[in-house]
């Protein structure tokens, strides 16, 4: 009768042991991944392309609100920036805008600023000055 050593048995568990790993990760990539569960309740994606359309207003009277468009002009949404040139801080909102010092309404932006709006009419958007002739740039989806 043979007796085994201490290192032959530690090593016939370590080349065991290698060979049952090996023959697991075998059978891990023969067997596809299950699929996903279905989801009934779930929204299809649409692809969507919206036209990117760009202007520039810039407001002829201070202290009183202009809207950017006279005329409905339907978008998805609408960035604001305040021009560069500008001297003072101008103000984007609503009709109620404001840009009188002390009754200020709307949003503040200096020079460079910018605020996008979520609006479905892009006439809905009002701008007011402290300086005529300062105004804005804006980008909208429609």
């Amino acid at each position: 009768m043979k007796i085994f050593t201490k290192q032959y048995i530690i090593t016939l568990s370590v080349v065991f042991t290698f060979v049952f790993l090996l023959t697991s990760v075998a059978q891990a990539i023969a067997q596809p991944p299950s699929p996903l569960p279905r989801d009934e309740n779930r929204v299809p994606l649409q692809s969507t392309y919206f036209d990117v359309i760009s202007g520039r207003k810039a407001v002829t009277a201070s202290t009183t609100a202009e809207a950017l468009f006279s005329t409905v002009t339907p978008c998805k949404n609408i960035t604001v920036v305040a021009l560069l040139a500008n001297t003072t801080a101008i103000y984007v909102g609503g009709t109620s805008t404001e840009a009188l010092s002390g009754s200020q309404m709307g949003i503040p932006l200096n020079a460079g600023d910018s605020y996008t709006l979520g609006a479905e009419d892009c006439a809905d958007v009002y701008v007011d000055v402290l300086t005529d002739g300062e105004g804005v740039t804006f980008t909208y989806l429609k």
